[in-house]
């Protein structure tokens, strides 16, 4: 903050953990709107037991959108994750979906690798319970390798003519603003 700051950024920047009323908390903190860029991650350990992934994402890029100004881009890295039986959860695939269902665009999808390099060997850093985990689902008699990388979502707001066309609405005017747009 401070080295964007000195280069001539004129605003704070904010944490913000929105839990259950994401909407309700855009508002009161006044952010509806007016984010230039999020950077986050999804915490998805307690989605994967149940049916409540799609839902949950969906609610997220909801959220997102609702804070992103037009133009405003999320940053989104994402653990690659498995069922218990080993069966890989693509979660990237899954939030683009509810992104682009909620007025973000993916803009790119990058790997962020995490591994060492030692000598010719790829060395993952990965926590005792990702090794544990590992160890089971190898017990089962199921192949599986520790992870070495992070996917990054980069996605962006939809500006107001991109929506409006979008959503077959025209727009009254040059520069409307949001709620002349009709947008979900």
């Amino acid at each position: 903050m401070s080295v964007a700051k000195r280069a001539g950024a004129w605003s704070d920047g904010t944490v913000v953990d929105p839990g259950v009323d994401s909407a309700g908390m855009v508002r009161q903190a006044g952010l509806t709107r007016r984010t230039d860029l999020i950077l986050t991650t999804v915490r998805l350990p307690s989605l994967l037991g149940s049916s409540r992934l799609e839902p949950d994402l969906v609610g997220m890029a909801r959220a997102w959108t609702s804070m992103l100004r037009p133009g405003g881009y999320a940053v989104v890295v994402l653990r690659p994750h498995r069922l218990q039986d080993g069966t890989f959860v693509d979660v990237a695939a899954a939030l683009s979906a509810a992104a682009e269902g909620n007025g973000l665009v993916v803009t790119d999808r990058c790997v962020a690798l995490t591994a060492k390099l030692r000598r010719d060997r790829v060395v993952p850093r990965a926590s005792i319970v990702e090794r544990e985990t590992a160890d089971r689902i190898r017990a089962a008699g199921i192949p599986i390798a520790l992870v070495a990388h992070r996917t990054v979502l980069v996605m962006r707001a939809l500006d107001l003519s991109e929506m409006a066309a979008a959503q077959g609405v025209a727009c009254p005017e040059a520069r409307p603003s949001w709620d002349e747009c009709a947008y979900g």
